[in-house]
């Protein structure tokens, strides 16, 4: 009976401790596509007091500042006001939001002209649709 058990769970251990490298192996493979994400999101924005950034990390700590240096595997963030700046890896990131600086450069080089044609005549219509409502919501006075 003692040695059924000790087998058991000799078989238990011997999974265990097969799987957990294939665990380690797909995190690893999830943070590399997560780094490779985000450092092609980052190439296409400068450095610089332009390059103002938000980051989310994945331990929940934000950083805010602007990018003063970018390499292949981190960047570097600085706060304008205290001049500190922190490195950090692409893998860390989980959220990046960029101020409206930098995106209106990005919208200047990549919109394309039909998208923005698109957006401004869905905003018209809007408008004139909320004209007719209301003006004709003045005629039954």
């Amino acid at each position: 009976m003692i040695e059924r058990t000790l087998a058991i769970a000799l078989a238990c251990s011997l999974l265990v401790s097969a799987a957990a490298p294939l665990a380690s192996a797909q995190t690893t493979k999830q943070d590399a596509k997560r780094a490779a994400r985000w450092r092609e999101l980052l190439s296409s924005y400068g450095t610089g007091k332009d390059s103002v950034v938000a980051v989310r990390l994945r331990d929940k700590s934000e950083l805010k500042g602007y990018l003063s240096e970018k390499d292949d595997e981190s960047f570097v963030v600085t706060n304008a006001e205290t001049g500190a700046s922190a490195r950090v890896l692409y893998a860390q990131v989980e959220k990046v939001e960029i101020t409206s600086d930098v995106l209106k450069g990005a919208l200047r080089r990549g919109t394309r002209p039909k998208t923005l044609a698109k957006n401004i005549a869905i905003g018209v219509g809007v408008l004139v649709v909320f004209g007719l409502i209301l003006g004709l919501a003045g005629v039954d006075d």
